[in-house]
């Protein structure tokens, strides 16, 4: 007769906002650098083939050219990607690309 019915409301868990690491947030900020300033969209495999060809030192063939030390752990390079030249910051303690400068910009801060 007086039966009460309880009923569950489930809802969704809590969404979790969790920090960015270092990396993470270099790489965010190097994408948005790279469509702000050249209009190209940054892809794992393009950011993985920037860094190798970056690794691989100065070789004009290639179209990787040094173009000096901003800091004890930051360099600056000029890299030729589809008919492109994009000048990148890379950073040897993350392993990657930390910025994008501006096209036809020139680093005065290189030491």
């Amino acid at each position: 007769m007086g039966r009460k019915i309880e009923v569950m409301i489930q809802r969704a868990p809590p969404r979790v906002r969790r920090e960015l690491s270092h990396e993470e947030a270099c790489y965010v900020h190097a994408s948005r650098r790279l469509r702000e300033r050249y209009g190209m969209r940054m892809s794992r495999a393009l950011h993985a083939d920037l860094v190798s060809r970056v690794q691989g030192g100065h070789r004009p063939m290639r179209g990787v050219c040094f173009l000096g030390r901003s800091s004890r752990t930051r360099t600056l390079w000029r890299v030729c990607v589809g008919g492109d030249e994009l000048t990148l910051a890379y950073s040897s303690s993350i392993k990657g690309v930390v910025t994008f400068l501006p096209r036809g910009s020139r680093p005065w801060h290189v030491r």
